[in-house]
């Protein structure tokens, strides 16, 4: 079962800064295990495209049980991933199984055309819950699925200081 690494808090948003490194085989419920609770914001790192679209939907349907609030997604696939996130939701808003009130918006982004390190930045800096959310989400989590070990240690690396990190990621044009 994967591990959930915490690291310290950002100061930008205040939460709690974690990473959850999953191997290559997918298991959504060990993954919802290693889940923080209550409500986080998430960049779902993960080469999606040859995956299964019932993998994608239970993989983003176990993310929103679990209580996420902001998704960003990454990698060869990320836009189907984001795209399948958006359909859950509204098929779990009709089901009665999430708010379908608009006080309630999940957010979704892709970053497609970003390096990691970008899409880093924009998860740190500018994903920021809907108003409903932003007491209630402690938590900036980074799901990796099947990455490899130097993407994982840049992360690592981002996460354990952020503020460097956010200071070195200059080049990203923060148009949040």
């Amino acid at each position: 079962m994967p591990k959930l690494e915490a690291f310290g808090r950002t100061s930008a948003s205040e939460r709690t800064l974690a990473l959850l490194a999953v191997p290559e085989t997918l298991d959504e419920g060990a993954l919802v295990q290693g889940l923080p609770s209550g409500t986080f914001t998430c960049l779902l790192v993960w080469d999606s495209e040859d995956e299964p679209v019932q993998t994608v939907i239970s993989l983003t349907k176990a993310l929103l049980q679990a209580g996420c609030v902001y998704a960003c997604t990454w990698g060869t696939g990320c836009e189907r991933v984001h795209d399948v996130f958006d359909e859950t939701l509204v098929e779990m808003e009709i089901d009665g199984e999430m708010p379908a009130d608009d006080g309630h918006l999940v957010m979704t982004t892709w970053h497609s055309k970003e390096s990691l390190g970008d899409a880093l930045f924009f998860l740190l800096v500018c994903a920021t819950p809907c108003e409903a959310y932003e007491e209630s989400c402690a938590t900036t989590l980074v799901i990796t699925i099947g990455t490899s070990q130097e993407s994982n240690e840049l992360i690592r690396r981002a996460l354990r200081d952020p503020e460097g990190f956010l200071e070195r990621v200059s080049e990203f044009d923060a148009d949040c």
